[in-house]
């Protein structure tokens, strides 16, 4: 350990020095990569997977739970037909300049002028 004092450099090299002595170097070849997944996928144990299966299914228990609709609700029959003009138009104008709306407002108030 005594080779950890010094500067930063020095510190560096030592422990990269070690690190190197420590494992052994990749072989150079074509399977390279797939001798390596197969050998991360043989230290991961039946528990890991059935772990990360379970976590997946609760995912997708929670978001279904999340996403169901309720279908049966009895509503009104709706038009569907907006006025051609604001019922309060000083109410609307202050709404649009309270939130910023400007010009999404005026193409808007176009769009359902022109519906009529």
């Amino acid at each position: 350990m005594n080779s950890m004092r010094g500067n930063d450099d020095q510190k560096l090299d030592a422990l990269l020095g070690a690190y190197r002595a420590a494992c052994k170097g990749p072989e150079p070849s074509a399977n390279f990569m797939p001798e390596l997944w197969a050998r991360i996928e043989s230290r991961q144990s039946f528990t890991f997977s059935f772990r990360r299966m379970a976590n997946a299914f609760t995912t997708a228990a929670v978001a279904l739970s999340v996403v169901r609709v309720v279908d049966d609700v009895p509503l009104p029959e709706v038009e569907g037909n907006l006025p051609a003009v604001p019922a309060d138009a000083v109410r609307l104008k202050n709404l649009g300049e309270r939130w910023g709306l400007g010009s999404s407002l005026s193409r808007f108030l176009t769009a359902v002028a022109s519906q009529s």
